[in-house]
């Protein structure tokens, strides 16, 4: 009896160690996947660039991040020799947004930036963004776009077309950005979507009645003007 009573015990232990292992695992995958979330949720987003002036006087660069002191270091080359500056932080949709605007910038040439997550404590990878012609030229290029508001994979597949063309030195967006302007949601789905051209063109927009429409108490109109 003895010799059955330790079997069991030890079959008992090793039982309760494969238990106490499995939890272990779980709980780490459980972690890592919470910390991978937390990540992707913190990452910067939304870049996007739009001027208070002409397209090489007042050019804006805008991001959304949860960081409380982001920056941004950019130049001509990828030694980023213009410096780094700090963004001018403002309450965003959900998170933050900030704004840096670059001085007067060198036609047809080449900016190369990165941009400082200071939650994360991380810089992005190398960006580039191309200035446009000269602003005394009578030679220039620009898009007309709008009405992407109900139609997100329509306006990535149209922006995505844009973006694989010939690069245009502005673009006018004539509004009904989103379905409705209040709906957050909207407004992300619609960066989400057209990322990739926002993040690599100057955008002139005006706004729709679309924007106007206010959601759940939240004003249309605020949220427009927020981005």
């Amino acid at each position: 009896m003895k010799h059955v009573f330790n079997k069991l015990s030890y079959y008992k232990v090793f039982a309760l160690i494969v238990a106490i292992l499995f939890v272990s695992i779980v709980f780490a995958q459980q972690i890592t996947k919470k910390k991978s979330n937390e990540t992707l949720s913190s990452a910067i987003s939304q870049i996007h660039f739009g001027s208070s002036n002409d397209p090489l006087h007042g050019l804006t660069i805008t991001w959304k991040s949860s960081g409380n002191n982001d920056s941004i270091t950019w130049g001509y080359t990828d030694s980023f020799e213009k410096g780094t500056f700090s963004g001018a932080k403002r309450d965003g949709n959900e998170k933050y947004f900030y704004d840096y605007e670059f001085p007067a910038l060198n036609a047809k040439d080449t900016i190369h930036y990165k941009i400082y997550n200071s939650f994360t404590d991380t810089w992005t990878s190398e960006k580039f963004f191309r200035t446009a012609a000269d602003v005394n030229t009578t030679k220039f290029s620009f898009l007309v776009l709008g009405d992407s508001r109900s139609y997100v994979e329509d306006w990535r597949d149209v922006s995505l077309a844009a973006n694989s063309d010939n690069h245009t030195d502005f673009t006018l967006f004539t509004g009904d950005i989103v379905s409705r302007g209040g709906r957050i949601s909207d407004w992300n789905e619609w960066f989400d979507y057209g990322k990739e051209f926002l993040a690599d063109n100057l955008l002139y927009h005006t706004i729709g009645n679309h924007e106007c429409r206010e959601y759940d108490g939240n004003s249309g109109i605020d949220a427009y003007l927020n981005i």
